[in-house]
């Protein structure tokens, strides 16, 4: 009963209100006006397809699948970039913390380093006016952990992932470095790599931060239109992907 009540929401809270509410004016109009009738339902079918989980872990697997963590990393600098970050709300020892993605890139980049003691770069500055550095935030946090600070580098410029490759690609001249690993969610490593490749810089990947299981599993709720982030994150890469 707890899997039809969930599938149930989908269809009565948004998104997939619209879906439901599309469909009805389909309906309605369907003995007045076929034409409209049909460009409603058609609209309904098409956001229903926006919508559902199975579409966006379906499109986000594609991404993921194209690189994988290597088993033994050669490299001589570690780059996290950033995923977003609140500026002010409270943390053990200051302020501000990095959203889910960025919090799963920063785990990764310091178990690496753990693993290697290789320096790392973070890159992510403030891009909206409520958003905190991401390189700083992500500093104060790496410290906390017990790295020093004295191994990591931050480039504080970058706004999205096309200045992340060219400032941090400034960094590594300044400071020797030559064999990068690039840490980044797995959804968003082919476009990394292209933007890094476009300032003619070689990394090897590092992925991390899944959002899909390798062997995908089909069941009902996939089919509930109660999601759109996964597609939004997906559509987006790959038309930066066609930008880059």
């Amino acid at each position: 009963m707890i899997y039809v009540i969930k599938f149930l929401y989908g269809f009565v809270l948004p998104p997939g209100l619209f879906v439901t509410g599309t469909l009805l004016l389909g309906l309605f109009a369907y003995r007045r006006d076929k034409v409209l009738a049909r460009c409603f339902l058609f609209l309904s079918f098409l956001l229903y397809l926006f919508f559902i989980p199975f579409t966006g872990h379906f499109l986000i697997h594609t991404l993921e699948k194209q690189y994988t963590p290597p088993k033994e990393v050669s490299g001589d600098v570690i780059i996290m970039l950033g995923g977003g970050a609140t500026f002010d709300t409270p943390d053990i020892d200051g302020k501000g913390h990095l959203y889910g993605s960025a919090a799963n890139r920063l785990l990764t980049a310091a178990r690496l380093h753990n693993q290697t003691g290789l320096p790392i770069v973070i890159s992510g500055g403030t891009v909206y006016p409520d958003n905190g550095s991401e390189a700083d935030i992500a500093k104060r946090q790496l410290v906390s952990l017990g790295i020093e600070q004295d191994a990591i580098f931050v480039e504080t410029k970058s706004r999205n992932t096309e200045e992340n490759a060219k400032y941090t690609k400034e960094l590594l001249k300044k400071e020797h470095f030559q064999k990068p690993i690039l840490v980044t969610s797995a959804y968003h490593m082919p476009r990394a790599v292209n933007h890094f490749h476009n300032v003619s810089l070689t990394v090897e990947p590092y992925p991390t931060d899944y959002s899909s299981n390798q062997n995908t599993e089909v069941y009902p709720n996939q089919f509930s239109p109660a999601m759109i982030t996964s597609t939004y994150k997906a559509l987006k890469e790959y038309l930066g992907m066609l930008a880059s």
